[in-house]
This record gives structure tokens, sequence and C-alpha cells, in this order.
């Protein structure tokens, strides 16, 4: 199985789960409760306002908790943008000068600088550089951030997090909207969920990291 299939059907299951789930959101952004017909059925019903509160107030909490984690590191610290301008301009045979033009540069020596450590690429050539290389635009800029000042990293996705998404990253959105069928989990308070996860998230970077050094070790020759 692989790990889009392994998390298909981790999203499946937690749906049949929010079913029967007291405190999960419905399309209306409301609290629901569950209650039984009389032939046995469970059904959805409106939750009394002190439910509703308290379940808000946890989801709330639960939401803070996850945020403050997830702004204790720098994201895309992993490859540095140096090694990134290394892999694409050799996987796409991009000369020093291709990239010097595209960037508005007068001589090419400017990105040999960058390729080394020796210069950070500016925040506003991002674009036109990751237009040449064929990467994600928010990904290198996350790098090129990151890299310069992770403070204001951190503050830009506290601030504008949700807009700063990869179509990477939103291809995973989607597969998790479409599987919970439009209700609204809270997945990673799930600790079955996050241990499942986990392993396969770790498979994929452990995977993503090995092509990286190939490729690095082949613009090095």
């Amino acid at each position: 199985m692989n790990s889009i299939s392994s998390i298909d059907t981790m999203l499946t299951d937690s749906t049949e789960q929010s079913r029967t789930n007291p405190h999960i959101r419905d399309l209306t952004g409301g609290a629901t409760s569950a209650a039984s017909t009389p032939d046995g059925d469970i059904t959805s019903q409106p939750a009394t306002p002190s439910v509703a509160n308290s379940a808000q107030t946890e989801l709330n909490q639960a939401r803070g908790a996850r945020q403050a984690r997830a702004f204790d590191f720098a994201r895309y610290s992993t490859l540095p943008t140096k090694d990134l301008l290394k892999i694409r301009m050799n996987e796409l045979d991009i000369k020093n000068v291709d990239l010097q033009r595209t960037l508005g540069y007068p001589k090419a020596n400017v990105i040999a600088m960058m390729k080394c450590g020796a210069m950070q690429l500016p925040a506003n050539k991002v674009i036109d550089a990751a237009r040449l290389l064929e990467v994600d635009p928010v990904f290198l800029l996350g790098k090129v951030v990151a890299e310069k000042d992770p403070d204001l990293w951190r503050a830009i996705l506290t601030l504008l997090g949700k807009e700063l998404v990869t179509d990477n990253e939103m291809d995973l959105i989607q597969l998790v909207r479409r599987e919970l069928g439009g209700h609204d989990v809270d997945l990673v308070s799930s600790a079955a969920f996050v241990d499942a996860l986990i392993p396969l998230l770790k498979s994929a970077f452990d995977q993503a990291s090995a092509l990286a050094q190939a490729a690095l070790e082949r613009a090095a020759r």
C-alpha cells in the first residue's frame, strides 16, 4: 500500500468515526450531538448551548496549542537554498548565465556566489527564479526568508500561514476534504491518526532526502 492509499484509508476510518462523535462540526460549522431513533439508528441533532460552547472552547485550545508547536521551527530549513539551486540547475541544464539573465544581474558570478552560499537569493527574485527552476514559488520563498530571518518567517506564517500553501500541500488538503465528506474533523488531536501518519511522512521525508542527496552528488560531478 502506498502512502496516499494509506492516508486515504485513515481518512475514511476517521469519517466513519465522525458520524457518532458528538463534538464534530457539520457542514454549517455548528456542533452536533448524537441521538438514537426508535429503531436504534444514530442521528445528528443540534447540541445544547453549553455542550456546543464547551466543544468550541476545547477546539480553540487545541488549535492554539497546535499553532504554537507549528511555529517552533523554521519551515523548509532541511534543504538549503544553495543546494536547491545546484540540483535544479543541473537537472534542467540551466547555466549560471541563464539564471543571471533571468534575475537581471549584470554578471554570472553572482549566481556562483549563491550556489556556494556566499550570497543569498533575494526575496524579490524568488518568483522569477522559481519560474526558471520549475519549483513552487511558495516553497522557494519559505527557504529564502527562513534562512535569512527565521523570526520573520515565523511571523509571516502566523499571520498568513493559511495563504502560503504549495501546490503539493493543497493536493493533500483536497484529499482530506474529499475523504472527510465535508466534516471538519480535528485529526491531529487523534493520537491514533497521528501515530499512523507519522511513519508515512517519515518515509516520504527519507525518500525525498535520498533523492536530493543523489541529485547533489550528480551536480558535483
